[in-house]
């Protein structure tokens, strides 16, 4: 299920609680509800084939798009969209040689950026007309699609098997070259990246590795984008694809069966510490089960509870 809050991936996480929600059901069906009751306000529509497994939907400008993998219910790897504005609504597909990594992005204009491990594709919304997929052997992806503002452009970051992170121009499309390399991080291979950005106008992203949270800086050379070492984080096992709010990193070490999860708040400029929630939690974090929402961090855990944290802005203050 996701909220009205473009991103997200990787199967069944929560948004930001603004507007209606979206619920892609285990038929295929996908629901419009009401976060206040839960409740259908629009009618059901079939969206997907029954038993097919999907990554978090998002809806913009009144169409819903989702991915599948794995040929689940006999679906194919593809990305799906639905005209959520015609009562017919209407169900288009692009089918993707290789397999889909996490959900889809959204450019500012508009457009469906989806990754794969080969490369990615930029689809215009609604048809889902793809242009030419961006490949670079031996470049293997892990990531899903994260999209941002620099110099005016809207720019395409996406992590690699080698523990690297590579920005591409997508105002280019998918023919594209890499416009910046960082780095290996030694590791890292992380299926999606956070980024932010700071009250100085600095751009950051967010790599999580095996043991903790690595953070670049994306500064501009020569006319061109490029990245510099920001901060490693403290021990943070199997951490969680950071949140970031109010300049604050929030990340959860999943634990295991064996031990619980924990939830960290970082400094978003130095990677310090500021908080950890110590033995608060008691079970581990299955999946992507981790969201913001009303002030609050919640995380959900394998044994079905779910534990908000609340946090007031003069608390993170230095």
């Amino acid at each position: 299920m996701l909220f009205r809050s473009p991103g997200g991936g990787g199967g069944g996480g929560l948004g930001r609680i603004a507007g209606p929600g979206y619920v892609i059901d285990g038929r295929g069906i996908l629901h419009t509800i009401g976060w206040q009751n839960g409740k259908d306000i629009q009618k059901p529509a079939p969206f997907l084939p029954g038993g097919a497994r999907f990554s978090d939907p998002i809806v913009e400008n009144n169409i819903a798009y989702t991915s599948t993998s794995g040929n689940c219910g006999g679906a194919p790897n593809a990305v799906w969209a639905m005209d959520l504005s015609s009562d017919a609504k209407p169900v288009t597909s692009f089918k993707m040689n290789d397999t889909p990594i996490g959900a889809v992005s959204l450019t500012t204009d508009g457009r469906v950026v989806v990754s794969s491990a080969s490369g990615f594709n930029i689809l215009e919304p609604k048809g889902l007309a793809g242009r030419q997929g961006f490949t670079q052997a031996p470049t293997r992806f892990s990531s899903q699609p994260v999209i941002f503002q620099h110099g005016g452009k809207d720019v395409i970051g996406l992590a690699t098997t080698a523990g690297r992170v590579e920005l591409f121009d997508a105002t280019e499309g998918a023919k594209s070259s890499s416009l910046a390399t960082s780095e290996p991080i030694s590791g890292a291979k992380p299926d999606a990246l956070a980024t932010w950005q700071d009250a100085s106008g600095t751009r950051w992203l967010l790599v999580q590795a095996p043991s903790a949270i690595h953070a670049l800086k994306v500064v501009e050379v020569g006319g061109h984008p490029s990245f510099q070492s920001g901060w490693v984080s403290r021990d943070i096992p199997n951490a969680s694809t950071p949140i970031i709010v109010n300049g604050v990193v929030f990340a959860v070490a999943r634990g295991s069966r064996t031990a619980p999860a924990v939830l960290y708040a970082l400094d978003g400029t130095t990677g310090k510490e500021i908080w950890n929630s110590g033995k608060t939690i008691t079970s581990f974090m299955p999946g992507r089960s981790f969201w913001s929402a009303n002030s609050q961090v919640h995380v959900a855990t394998f044994d079905g509870s779910i534990f908000a944290f609340g946090f007031a802005l003069e608390r993170w203050n230095k």
